[in-house]
């Protein structure tokens, strides 16, 4: 089955979403924002009740701040050249073939980390950081159920959690 995949800016910046705010990064940061929120609010006596807005405020700002970070740079890697260009994969039970117009790969199915469905985006992980993404919308016909088969057939369910053909 071959697979013809443009990324669009919306799936990067889903899947760098996911990938920033899940694990222990993203429980941190969030633990940090309500502590610093919450040590504001309770020296709001002592700062005053401006200083403090502006440090909820401030923390807010950062919060925003890195979304629109991750947004601008999942549009940046769409619109480049090397890792925006179209992948071409061909599936099959020997593994993964993609070819880019940067160069070409195979994936043997055991070299998979993982695979997770997140907001309709199938993630092949190939390590923490590095994956392979291919939305739904590339799939036409049977050819999800096609692919599920093979993720199912080709990989243990501990690499595929939550994906049953």
């Amino acid at each position: 089955m071959d697979l013809r995949v443009k990324i669009q800016p919306k799936e990067i910046f889903i899947y760098s979403m996911y990938n920033f705010w899940a694990g222990l990064r993203g429980i941190g940061c969030i633990i940090l924002t309500v502590l610093v929120i919450i040590a504001a609010a309770a020296s709001e006596e002592r700062l005053g009740t401006q200083v403090t807005n502006l440090v909820i405020l401030g923390v807010i700002a950062l919060t925003g701040f890195q979304i629109f970070a991750i947004w601008k740079q999942a549009e940046r890697t769409a619109r480049d050249a090397k890792t925006g260009a179209e992948i071409v994969f061909h599936i099959g039970d020997e593994g993964i073939r993609a070819r880019q117009a940067n160069g070409k790969g195979e994936i043997s199915w055991d070299k998979l980390v993982k695979v997770k469905k997140i907001a309709g985006i199938y993630v092949l992980y190939l390590g923490r950081d590095k994956a392979y993404l291919m939305p739904k919308r590339v799939f036409r016909g049977s050819e999800e159920q096609i692919f599920l088969s093979m993720l199912t057939r080709n990989l243990p369910q501990e690499k595929r959690r939550g994906i049953r053909a």
